[in-house]
């Protein structure tokens, strides 16, 4: 009865737009006042909404995600294009943790994508096949490269192993499946099934092409936690998600749950994942 009553009243405030000053201080968040355009996320930890992951824009570009305890996601642009993604710790005195993601786009269909982390110095680099819409068709994984020359060049040390199709409703572009087959002999290895509601998507006024929140879903497939499924919800809001490896009789299935404002916006992400808490959204 207690988390209900939390729950609800934070639901209460989220409905209420607030402005204030432009600080990165919990007190002086700025709120986007925009639903679909979040403003920080809360994890339900002993009941408490508390806030841990802040989204800062420039314009109308996300510009910066911090995770308290975690990780500062930089997002940069060229020519109002994402180009790249750079991640470093939140906490200062962490030296581990820094890496980055590169966006090459080769001609009108074609994305090349090269990600580093630490401790590693290889690029881990995929090509990712675009459709005439810009919808994105399928990923390669191309494999791992090493650095080997003063003027910059990598050579490849260990080949990629994986291929995922990717499937749409076509009038909103939610991704409905992703399927994972084998490199080397077109083996499908497992498929992952999406549902949705109607609602409009908790992360829907963000301002990033649909090929990130591809990306992040082929990133993301096996990390499953009410954070990572959010940048699903770019159109609608996941609701329901199917895992069926190849040769097994039955797959897991995995449900999302949600506590909606008057604008029918998620405020409340939950799930039946067991021991993973479930995120507050304030806009």
């Amino acid at each position: 009865m207690k988390k209900t009553i939390i729950r609800l009243l934070y639901i209460l405030l989220c409905m209420v737009t607030i402005t204030s000053s432009c600080s990165r201080e919990d007190d002086d968040l700025q709120l986007t006042g925009l639903n679909g355009k979040p403003s920080s996320i809360g994890y339900d930890n002993d009941n408490k909404p508390n806030r841990n992951v802040y989204f800062y824009y420039q314009g109308d570009k996300l510009s910066e995600i911090k995770e308290l305890k975690g990780s500062v996601t930089r997002l940069n642009y060229e020519n109002n294009e994402l180009v790249s993604v750079d991640f470093s710790p939140e906490d200062k005195e962490v030296m581990d943790g820094h890496g980055s993601v590169l966006f090459k786009k080769e001609g009108r269909d074609k994305i090349i994508i090269e990600s580093w982390a630490e401790p590693s110095l290889e690029l881990f680099r995929m090509e990712m096949k675009l459709d005439e819409n810009n919808l994105p068709l399928k990923i390669t994984e191309s494999g791992f490269y090493s650095y080997n020359g003063a003027e910059g060049e990598f050579s490849k040390t260990v080949d990629g192993f994986y291929y995922a199709v990717f499937t749409y409703e076509p009038s909103t572009n939610n991704l409905l499946r992703q399927t994972i087959y084998t490199k080397d002999t077109d083996a499908k290895v497992v498929s992952y099934e999406y549902e949705y509601d109607s609602n409009m998507g908790a992360i829907s006024e963000i301002d990033l092409p649909l090929w990130y929140y591809v990306y992040q879903a082929y990133r993301n497939k096996n990390y499953r936690n009410a954070y990572n499924r959010l940048f699903f919800n770019y159109t609608n809001n996941l609701i329901k998600e199917t895992v069926h490896a190849e040769g097994t009789a039955d797959g897991d299935i995995f449900h999302y749950t949600y506590q909606y404002n008057h604008g029918k916006i998620p405020v409340f992400m939950e799930h039946d994942i067991a021991g993973i808490p479930s995120i507050f959204i304030t806009y």
